[in-house]
């Protein structure tokens, strides 16, 4: 589970306690003070959060957005400190994930779910690949729905997959069934999850700038670049 700014703060905070009285924190400090340990377990905590988003909304499928999330060792270049988080570069996950996280909007206005995304669907009608994927989606959640116990389903994810399930089984066509449901997300678009969004004011808001500010005794600028569907990383 994602901690709270509070207890990011204290833990900093204790660490610095600790630095001078620890022989082993005071060795540990002089390789990673407490600034880059600071922004090392925030990273570390927007991946947590990134992913119980993703559990609460029921986005989970194949576990990509939330598995593949990566961070790297903080980097100080001058006075410049640095820290890389986001999807593998030539990862599916590095193309579509803002489609989850702003949404898309329909091809149809007056069915569109979606008016605030800057993605648009242009036509209504999916192409071969998309229908591929949805049936891929339908197959994978139908079969969790029909493993799991009716009287055991406790996150979104595994009633949906119930609920699919029962679809499928119901359904003697199912690739009429699959380009159905990539037809109505076209028409009706994909609503805004804000699972990435929501994460990044979650650990990286105004608590977390005062809080740095804290720790170097001044006011400082943060700097946040979402990940793009062309698969750039933020820093």
């Amino acid at each position: 589970m994602a901690k709270s700014i509070k207890q990011l703060q204290d833990e900093v905070l204790g660490y610095l306690d600790r630095i001078g009285e620890d022989k082993n924190f005071f060795e540990r400090a002089t390789k990673l003070n407490s600034l880059e340990y600071y922004l090392t377990i925030s990273a570390a905590n927007f991946i947590l959060k990134v992913q119980e988003n993703l559990e609460t909304q029921g986005k989970v499928d194949t576990g990509g957005l939330g598995n593949k999330l990566q961070q790297t060792a903080v980097i100080q270049n001058a006075n410049e400190l640095s820290i890389t988080i986001g999807y593998p570069a030539d990862s599916p996950e590095a193309k579509y994930y803002d489609y989850v996280n702003k949404g898309v909007r329909g091809s149809d206005s007056s069915k569109n779910q979606n008016t605030t995304s800057p993605y648009t669907y242009k036509k209504t009608n999916p192409n071969k690949a998309m229908v591929f994927s949805i049936g891929k989606w339908l197959r994978r959640n139908a079969s969790i729905g029909r493993r799991e116990d009716k009287r055991a389903l406790l996150t979104k994810t595994q009633k949906k997959g119930a609920s699919l399930s029962k679809m499928v089984d119901e359904s003697k066509r199912f690739k009429s069934l699959a380009f159905a449901v990539a037809k109505s997300i076209k028409q009706k678009g994909l609503k805004k999850s804000g699972y990435f969004d929501d994460a990044i004011q979650y650990s990286f808001g105004k608590d977390f700038t005062n809080t740095v500010s804290r720790i170097i005794g001044q006011e400082i600028v943060l700097n946040i670049k979402a990940i793009q569907p062309d698969g750039n990383n933020n820093q």
